[in-house]
């Protein structure tokens, strides 16, 4: 239970370290918990991962100036009854584990990472697994209704960490960024052949939205509960906060 005297509603901002890190980085996380929050009851779960070069801060209005027009995320959690977990990557742009550099979209080529940069990633995939664990040890996590999103970076991590860990999750939602299959040319995720997935893209995302239709065409051959999602307006840094509605819509059917 959380100790006497700390703020156990709302927003949370907690700290921890990954147990096998020989520099022990001390690593931020910050949640949200509704107000309708029972410890007696277990309450949903989501993980949300952030993109490249930025932070957990990212996911929320205060903080990220780009969605203050939108509808919250705190505020959809609230309605339905999810904690929301947000943790800073160890390495804001390492991949969150994906030490064989899967080519994003518009990238032509795979490309090799030096032995140091796969150290890194491999804590990085460890943080927000860690962040979660704190938040277990701390809330009544409903550990078997967890689910999985992320923009950009974490829209691709959404897809690797999903696979790796497929049994972990009720529903995925990787938004923002997909990766280059007409590079790949294989299905490099079998375990989620049959997780529903709800796949979203910014209308007006930069990095280009028929590249986006392209390869989730070409990796929908390869899944059985899938769906794609076209945010009407959205770019690069905003396609998942006006998709909100749809994504929890998704995580709600899939409980």
């Amino acid at each position: 239970e959380v100790r006497a005297g700390r703020k156990t509603r709302g927003f949370i901002y907690l700290t921890y370290t990954i147990p096998d890190d020989p520099d022990q980085k001390v690593l931020p996380v910050r949640l949200y918990v509704p107000t309708s929050y029972d410890p007696e009851k277990p309450m949903r779960t989501i993980l949300a991962l952030h993109g490249r070069s930025v932070s957990q801060n990212y996911f929320w209005a205060d903080t990220q100036s780009a969605i203050v027009q939108y509808r919250t995320l705190e505020s959809f959690a609230e309605e339905y009854g999810y904690i929301v977990v947000t943790a800073t990557a160890y390495l804001v742009e390492g991949e969150y584990g994906d030490v064989t550099n899967i080519p994003y979209m518009m990238h032509p080529a795979w490309t090799e990472v030096d032995e140091e940069t796969k150290r890194l990633r491999i804590l990085s995939e460890k943080s927000p697994l860690t962040a979660l664990d704190l938040v277990k040890s701390l809330y009544n996590v409903d550990a078997e209704h967890l689910y999985l999103m992320g923009n950009s970076m974490g829209g691709k991590a959404t897809l690797f960490l999903g696979n790796k860990y497929a049994d972990m999750w009720d529903a995925i939602a990787p938004c923002g960024m997909m990766v280059n299959m007409k590079l790949i040319g294989e299905n490099l995720y079998p375990n989620l052949v049959d997780m529903p997935l709800l796949f979203v893209e910014g209308t007006e995302d930069q990095y280009g939205f028929d590249l986006a239709v392209e390869n989730f065409n070409i990796l929908k051959t390869y899944l059985n509960n899938t769906q794609f999602y076209a945010a009407p307006g959205g770019v690069h840094n905003t396609g998942w906060c006006i998709a909100l509605p749809k994504i929890f819509e998704f995580f709600n059917a899939n409980y």
